[in-house]
């Protein structure tokens, strides 16, 4: 279907509006309360959308590929994937969900009613990561995106704006964010619902849940290395330290998380021509002026962070008692993290997938278990040294193999494609 130009364009403005909302309403929040209740909420924060995108199963490229081979989402083989991914979500969101409230409760300081609501924003957040997939293989793809972003964080920024007294703690936060997406979640269902007609909750998935989780299995696992690679960090903080300085951190990762703006929208449009051109002819200077691309922009982002911390940690009325080494160190192994995964798109985009989830297993397995040990005897510095340390060496590995000759290797490249477009 001929779509207007703005169809593309719109989810890019999107994209900015929600990463924007996130900071202005962490900046809001961290004016209404105490750092030490901001740091809980930001580490509550960081597990529901750490355990939520794993609630997701791996499902939402895997969607897009399922329904990109059906007839429009009346079709009883849209409706059938509809609801398998659902299904399969759910479930996996409670489990995980509940995963991460026992370890938001029991290793990370956090409150019973803290975790309970992590519980549950952990299964909305799952469950509207999977309908947008849903939304956007069936053709809605701007419905798809505002349904998982923009239908809560307005009124949660409105409700800053104008009722901050509702939002004077962090459990009453976390409480508002939680219905917020509730509602929003019902809304992507009811849209679902509209878009598919009637017969949804009754189609016949053609296999077993069982049978269809396998199937996805291959997705969920690089979604879980590439979720953990970007949330971890804030999740050891949330285990090593409390009180005042985790506030500090916690706003700190919020301004670093700016500096992703523009390499996740280089990547939203760079995706379908990289994929098409990196094992043509000449793909190799593609390869180096993407990732060129990527790691100036890190540079930048990193510079930018430096330079305006001291700004908005006054605008947050925050008290700023972290070195400017520390953010330093914490921009850096953000950027080194960004810089590795567009290294890892090429490298799928290459027919490698399966060597780049490999490689990638490994790094993140050095990570979390290096890193634990090197908090808990070293401290928080020594943490991010750590990260920045072994995310290099990946980088090193990752770029001989990304620049090495294309291998042909039969169906892998499709799935790549699919996987990260």
């Amino acid at each position: 279907m001929k779509r207007p130009r703005w169809h593309y364009g719109l989810p890019i403005v999107i994209n900015f509006a929600s990463v924007f909302l996130s900071f202005c309403a962490n900046i809001l929040l961290a004016r209404l309360i105490a750092p030490a209740a901001f740091g809980v909420f930001a580490i509550w924060q960081n597990n529901a959308q750490l355990f939520g995108t794993l609630g997701t199963f791996g499902q939402m490229n895997y969607v897009l590929r399922e329904l990109a081979h059906t007839g429009g989402p009346r079709t009883d083989e849209s409706r059938a994937v509809a609801k398998s991914a659902v299904v399969l979500s759910i479930a996996a969101s409670i489990v995980l969900g509940a995963a991460g409230a026992l370890f938001f409760a029991a290793v990370q300081h956090g409150s019973v009613a803290g975790a309970g609501l992590q519980l549950v924003a952990t299964l909305m957040i799952g469950l509207l990561f999977t309908l947008s997939a849903v939304h956007r293989g069936m053709g809605s793809l701007v419905t798809g995106l505002v349904f998982d972003r923009l239908v809560y964080q307005v009124p949660f920024v409105l409700l800053l704006l104008f009722g901050g007294a509702l939002l004077a703690g962090s459990t009453a936060a976390m409480a508002v964010v939680t219905a917020l997406m509730a509602i929003a979640a019902a809304a992507s269902v009811a849209y679902l619902l509209h878009r598919t007609g009637p017969g949804l909750m009754g189609a016949d998935v053609p296999r077993s849940y069982s049978a269809e989780a396998r199937a996805v299995l291959p997705f969920f696992v690089v979604n879980c290395l590439f979720v953990v690679n970007a949330r971890y960090l804030l999740s050891y903080f949330g285990i090593f330290l409390k009180g005042e300085i985790l506030g500090q951190i916690g706003f700190a990762f919020t301004l670093v998380a700016v500096m992703i703006i523009p390499i996740s929208t280089l990547n939203l449009v760079a995706g379908p021509y990289l994929a098409r051109r990196v094992r043509e002819r000449g793909g190799e200077r593609i390869t180096l002026a993407y990732l060129g691309a990527v790691a100036a922009m890190v540079v930048a982002g990193v510079l930018v962070v430096v330079l305006a911390q001291p700004l908005f940690f006054s605008i947050a009325r925050m008290e700023l008692t972290l070195p400017v080494t520390f953010i330093l160190l914490l921009a850096t192994a953000i950027g080194v993290t960004c810089i590795g995964n567009a290294g890892l798109i090429i490298l799928q985009f290459r027919g490698r997938a399966g060597e780049a989830a490999k490689l990638f297993s490994f790094a993140i397995g050095a990570k979390l278990v290096g890193g634990f040990f090197v908090a808990s005897y070293l401290g928080m510095t020594a943490l991010l040294w750590a990260d920045i340390l072994i995310g290099v060496a990946f980088l090193a590995v990752l770029l001989i193999k990304v620049l090495a000759p294309a291998k042909a290797t039969g169906s892998d490249l499709p799935e790549a494609a699919v996987d990260l477009a």
